[in-house]
């Protein structure tokens, strides 16, 4: 049986999808898929695909999840179950359903067999997607963005992430916290340090010791539909990214 990932945020644009699409490719000496359970199908689009120009998607499994192999999409390493802006409705489709917040676990429990690793983009929104994503998964990935605050701003972000996870345990008790991440770091600033002390005594060991930079990098190769270890393999951001893989799971690409 597959490892199940959930990666999560109490917000957007702190570098999720792209730690869903860099890890997989250096998770993928083994068999992985990732899954984009995000409306704005943002891992689909960055993996190289055109949403506009796919006709089976995720969607498509939560509505047949006995057919969810048939939606899967080969990529160079890893598969991808991909999304389009479609998704968005399908928290209405099920909203009066009893299962609604298992329907995607419905969907994994087709696939867990077939893979190693099932990393997940979920949406920050909560309701369908925040219960649905942790309560298929078996891990958690949570990611907190470096930031330049005061105390009392930086404790209300770690008390939002807090409240967040255990919304997901609510869901799933048995959710491992894998790890909390730090992204978007920037090594120049040293003042984006100052908080790890708060932060270690909210999440403690879970609190790993590689942090994802804010490298340009990284963005451009989500424009090029590649992950930053095929656009430039020297680049702090895919070296971050192999020692995550190593550290979290013990393999990495050459």
């Amino acid at each position: 049986m597959a490892e199940i990932i959930a990666v999560a945020s109490h917000q957007s644009g702190v570098g999720k999808t792209a730690l869903v699409q860099n890890l997989a490719y250096e998770l993928s000496t083994q068999r992985v898929l990732v899954v984009d359970f995000d409306p704005q199908a943002q891992l689909t689009i960055d993996c190289g695909l055109d949403p506009t120009r796919i006709d089976r998607t995720i969607y498509h499994a939560l509505h047949e999840p006995d057919r969810a192999e048939a939606n899967i999409i080969a990529l160079n390493g890893f598969d991808i179950l991909p999304a389009t802006e479609t998704l968005a409705l399908v928290e209405g489709d099920f909203l009066d359903q009893p299962d609604r917040h298992d329907r995607f676990k419905d969907v994994l429990a087709q696939l867990d067999a077939l893979y190693d690793y099932i990393l997940i983009d979920s949406s920050p929104s909560v309701r369908f997607f925040a219960f649905n994503a942790p309560n298929a998964a078996t891990q958690l990935l949570m990611l907190l963005p470096s930031m330049e605050s005061t105390a009392p701003d930086l404790q209300r972000v770690l008390a939002q992430t807090f409240h967040l996870l255990e919304i997901f345990r609510w869901g799933n008790p048995l959710l491992e916290l894998r790890a909390v991440v730090q992204t978007m770091v920037d090594p120049r600033r040293p003042t984006q340090g100052v908080g790890q002390e708060l932060i270690r005594q909210r999440f403690g060991a879970t609190v790993i010791e590689e942090k994802i930079p804010a490298d340009k990098a990284i963005a451009a190769a989500a424009i090029r539909g590649v992950p930053v270890a095929r656009h430039a393999p020297k680049s702090a951001g895919a070296l971050a990214y192999k020692t995550l893989a190593k550290d979290l799971y013990g393999t990495y690409r050459s």
